[in-house]
C-alpha cells in the first residue's frame, strides 16, 4: 500500500529517516534513468559524506553535555583601573556529529564517462549554514563552469533553500499557494551574464512532478516521473512495516491548516488499509 500522502511524505524527513530515504529515492532515480536514457548516456550512483550535527535543524534538537562553571566574583567596574586577565566563565557544550554518507545520481557519456548532468537530492546540512552548505555551493558552480547541467530535489521542508539569488526569492515569496518542495534545473549552456534558473514549485497535496532532465544540448530532454521513483522508494523501504508512527506528528510537525489536512490523509488511508 502505498504512502497516505499524495506526494512526499513529511514523516520521512524525520533525522531518523531522512537519510535511508534519500539514498532509497537516488537508488530508484538512477534505475529508472537506465531504462530511459538514450543511447550513448548511463546513469550511476555517486556518494557523499558530510559530517552532520545529529538531529534536525535548530538547537532544541542537539546532543549535547553541558558544563556551567560559577563565575567568580567580579570587581566593581566602577573601581576598576586596569584590565582584568582573568577570562570570564563560560558555558560549553560537546555536540554530537555523525557522518552520513548520502547517494546522490551523474549521468555520464558511456564513450568517455564525462558527467553531463548531476542530479542532486538535498540533505539537512545542504540547507543549513556551515562547512557542508558551502562545500555543497562551491561543488555546484565547479560544476557549472565545468559544463555540467545540475538538477537539484529539494523535498525537504525547512532550511535556507541554495538558491538564494533575490529574484528566485521573489519568484517563491509570488507563489500561491505557498510551496513546501522545491526541484530546480540549471542547464550548462545557460550560464552567463543572464543565467536561467527552472524551477517546479511542488506543496505538500500535490504529486511530485515530472521532470525534464537535460542532456546535452543537441539531445532532447528525459522526462523523469519523481513521483514514480519516489512511490517504489516508499514501497521497498521500512515505512509501513513499523518505521514510521502515523499517530504522531512528522517531525518537524506541520503548521496549520497541512497538520489537519494531513491527519485526515492518514484517518483516510488507515480506513483504506482496514
Amino acid at each position: 500500500m502505498p504512502s497516505p500522502f499524495p506526494g512526499m511524505d513529511p514523516y520521512l524527513q524525520s533525522p531518523r529517516l531522512w537519510p535511508g530515504c534519500h539514498n532509497r529515492l537516488a537508488d530508484e532515480i538512477s534505475s529508472l534513468l537506465n531504462k530511459l536514457l538514450p543511447e550513448g548516456y548511463y546513469a550511476d550512483i555517486e556518494m557523499r559524506e558530510e559530517i552532520d550535527i545529529v538531529g534536525d535543524i535548530g538547537p532544541k534538537h542537539f546532543v549535547a553535555d553541558v558544563s556551567i562553571q560559577r563565575e567568580k566574583t567580579l570587581v566593581d567596574s566602577a573601581v576598576a583601573t586596569v584590565p582584568r586577565a582573568e577570562t570570564s566563565a563560560c558555558v560549553e557544550l560537546v555536540l554530537e556529529t555523525e557522518p552520513v554518507r548520502y547517494a546522490n545520481v551523474m549521468i555520464k557519456e558511456a564513450d568517455q564517462h564525462a558527467v553531463i548532468t548531476s542530479i542532486e537530492i538535498l540533505s539537512p546540512a545542504n540547507k543549513r549554514p556551515g562547512q557542508d552548505r558551502q562545500a555543497f555551493v562551491t561543488k555546484r558552480d565547479e560544476l557549472l563552469a565545468a559544463g555540467v547541467s545540475i538538477l537539484e530535489i529539494d523535498l525537504l521542508r525547512n532550511g535556507q533553500r541554495t538558491w538564494d539569488q533575490p529574484v528566485f526569492q521573489q519568484a517563491i515569496e509570488n507563489l500561491e499557494p505557498r510551496p513546501q518542495y522545491m526541484v530546480t534545473v540549471s542547464r550548462s549552456w545557460d550560464r552567463g551574464q543572464r543565467s536561467k534558473l527552472a524551477f517546479y514549485p511542488v506543496t505538500l497535496q500535490q504529486t511530485l512532478p515530472v521532470l525534464a532532465v537535460p542532456l546535452r544540448q543537441s539531445d532532447p530532454d528525459v522526462a523523469l516521473d519523481l513521483q514514480y521513483c519516489f512511490r517504489e522508494a516508499y514501497d521497498s523501504g521500512p515505512y509501513r512495516r513499523g518505521a514510521v508512527d502515523y499517530t504522531k506528528p512528522p517531525e518537524p510537525s506541520l503548521p496549520e491548516p497541512l497538520s489537519d489536512w494531513a491527519r485526515r490523509r492518514i484517518e483516510q488511508w488507515r480506513d483504506a488499509s482496514s
